[in-house]
């Protein structure tokens, strides 16, 4: 998933959790397995749906 996450550093956020606070997976959440800094692509555990454009996360 590509984010607006501004963080340069690969893997930063490799095994926080994020959780969707709106769209079709508002409330759910899952494990980051990896980031890409110079993207701010993010991977993670298999989630029900795909998170749609403009959908808003947090990551803790």
């Amino acid at each position: 998933m590509t984010t607006n996450l501004t963080e340069s550093t690969n893997d930063h956020y490799k095994g926080r959790l994020i959780i969707w606070t709106s769209g079709v997976l508002k409330d759910q959440a899952t494990e980051i397995t990896g980031y890409i800094g110079v993207t701010g692509k993010l991977s993670y555990t298999a989630a029900t749906e795909a998170p749609g454009i403009g959908d808003t996360f947090v990551v803790v």
